[in-house]
């Protein structure tokens, strides 16, 4: 045997002493190699392992197929964005289904590189099930604490199925007496930063425990059941529909105050709870849809808080409306009526006009034009925001192109934010156009950046990596600390308006004076929005703020307003 064959089968002995695979994952091609014994670590023939990284991520839990895949692609774009110079490493948790369709929890351990050979780009690593001994215990435990009624916890096709049964059976038992049972709806708020960060065995777990602790609010009577994700419905027969927002202020109240033990320490989780009381004359497939409305109605207002399902007919007439702004929205998109406009960002200093911000524009078949925040709403109710961001991002790069001294800003929503597909696209765009990437700014709202710094920071440094500017706008609404600024690496800051329009009030006027002093100490500029006043801009270049956008230079505009008012070019598109 020749000695590369022998360490060969030395690495090979060692990895399945460890109960690990190694594998190479070449990502031009898309192939992926193994070695080690895959029937020992997942339970698969190496006859039957994936042949390719489509085939592996096929077997995966569908659920934790968002999560891998954001990490993994992440470490790739910021390898190549950082043109190959350095190793990217990652981590990465998720469950696999084996030949016999049972799912392992595995531990995923990989580095992305450059073969110097052959200029391509690898992705190699470990995979290894997830061996934490106090795992194994708390699987114990959980294993050994599941009642029968808990059984129903378990996400199923035939979860519906159960709640329906359990709805039937309330309003049978309530044909015989005078009481009134409730359907209520509970979701645990920002679950899928648990799963990103603690891994799915720890999610799974806080599921359970989650499903108990309902059952012990709710009392015997209840039944529990997990619908979907992180949604339980809970059926009670007998709750008087009076008591029904107590019950589920109630339990916003306990999961708040009361943290789970984990592995890892407590973890507090906040939930979002709607009501639906039951009704004779409503079917259980009737009544679970609203239930789940009056959820989807919490989580919109920020989570943590009860709403109980309107009886009153303007409920179905809003949802009703709502529906219809959606159609108009894809109708629009439909028929390429999707514009940006442009409104002037000046320099404080030389009154110059330093770049445009693009705002997206929807044009109807009659001309009437729609501000965003006419739509924007419907559409992030409806997941329709990706695709208008990336109307709009493709647009900017047109715009960009074709007019090399324009530098424009683009915003994105927090949904993209979280979508390692919108930025990959991005990649693929700006590829071989570092001139226009570098006019490129790309703004991110501050909630964002409330609701997940580390996705955020990684957002910003893809972006600053293809040689875009990163900006955070709406600065001031939300909790973000000034510290933040600094962690984020931010190119500039936008500040909201709200303080801008009110700079006569003293803590406006600091908290402006505040941001600019340590915005300058870091090299981040600085962007005073809502300008409508010639008082508002003095103010604001007096406190050194880089940037002034306002009504006070100009509103938005659909035409190229850098262009001369005679340009052939000026006006893009007459809406039809």
């Amino acid at each position: 045997m020749a000695p590369s064959d022998i360490w060969l089968q030395h690495f090979s002995d060692t990895l399945s002493n460890h109960k690990q695979l190694a594998y190479v994952w070449d990502k031009e091609e898309g192939n992926v190699s193994f070695l080690g014994d895959s029937f020992d670590v997942l339970g698969c023939l190496a006859e039957n392992m994936p042949k390719t990284d489509a085939t592996f991520c096929s077997a995966l839990n569908p659920q934790d197929l968002p999560s891998r895949k954001s990490i993994i692609y992440t470490a790739i774009f910021e390898f190549e964005s950082d043109d190959g110079l350095r190793d990217v490493s990652f981590d990465a948790s998720y469950r696999f289904k084996n030949d016999e369709g049972h799912y392992v929890d595995l531990t995923e351990r990989g580095t992305v590189y450059r073969d110097e050979e052959s200029g391509k780009t690898f992705i190699r690593g470990i995979l290894e099930l997830n061996k934490n001994d106090q795992a194994k215990k708390n699987v114990k435990k959980r294993e050994k604490d599941t009642t029968p009624n808990l059984s129903s916890l378990i996400g199923s096709n035939s979860a519906r199925l159960r709640l329906q049964h359990a709805i039937e059976e309330a309003i049978e038992r309530n044909l015989r007496n005078d009481n009134t049972g409730v359907l209520i709806c509970v979701g645990i708020d920002k679950f899928s930063l648990i799963n990103q960060v603690y891994g799915t065995k720890l999610a799974d777990y806080l599921l359970l425990k989650a499903g108990q602790r309902l059952e012990e609010i709710c009392g015997r009577d209840a039944k529990v059941i997990r619908l979907e994700g992180d949604v339980f419905g809970v059926v009670l027969k007998k709750l008087l529909h009076v008591g029904m927002r107590d019950l589920g202020e109630k339990i916003i109240k306990v999961f708040h105050n009361h943290a789970f033990e984990t592995e890892v320490g407590p973890i507090n989780l906040s939930v979002s709870v709607g009501g639906k009381r039951l009704k004779r004359n409503l079917s259980p497939s009737e009544t679970i849809p609203k239930g789940e409305r009056a959820l989807q109605e919490a989580k919109r207002r920020g989570g943590a808080c009860f709403i109980p399902y309107s009886e009153q007919p303007e409920n179905d007439q809003s949802f009703k409306e709502i529906l219809k702004v959606g159609d108009q929205i894809l109708h629009n998109l439909r028929e390429g009526r999707v514009f940006l406009a442009f409104q002037p960002i000046i320099s404080s200093e030389t009154k110059n006009v330093s770049f445009h911000e693009s705002l997206i524009r929807m044009v109807d078949a009659d001309g009437t034009v729609h501000a965003a925040g006419s739509f924007v709403e419907v559409a992030e109710r409806l997941g329709l925001t990706r695709l208008i961001d990336q109307i709009a991002i493709e647009s900017a790069f047109e715009e960009l192109k074709m007019f090399p001294d324009l530098v424009l800003s683009v915003n994105v929503s927090n949904w993209t934010l979280a979508d390692p597909y919108w930025i990959k696209n991005v990649q693929e765009m700006l590829r071989g156009y570092r001139s226009v990437a570098q006019r490129l700014i790309v703004e991110f709202t501050e909630s964002a950046a409330v609701v997940d710094a580390v996705q955020s920071t990684r957002f910003a440094r893809t972006l600053q990596g293809l040689g875009c500017k990163v900006a955070l706008d709406d600065f001031g609404t939300g909790y973000t600390a000034f510290q933040q600024i600094r962690d984020l690496n931010l190119d500039i800051v936008k500040i909201d308006k709200s303080f801008v329009q009110n700079m006569h009030e003293k803590e406006n006027r600091l908290f402006i004076k505040t941001l600019h002093a340590l915005a300058s100490g870091m090299n981040v500029e600085t962007v005073g929005e809502g300008a409508e006043t010639l008082d508002d801009i003095d103010s604001l270049t007096r406190d050194g703020i880089t940037y002034i956008q306002g009504y006070a230079y100009a509103k938005p505009s659909l035409e190229r307003v850098w262009l001369p008012e005679n340009h052939r070019l000026r006006r893009k598109r007459k809406p039809a």
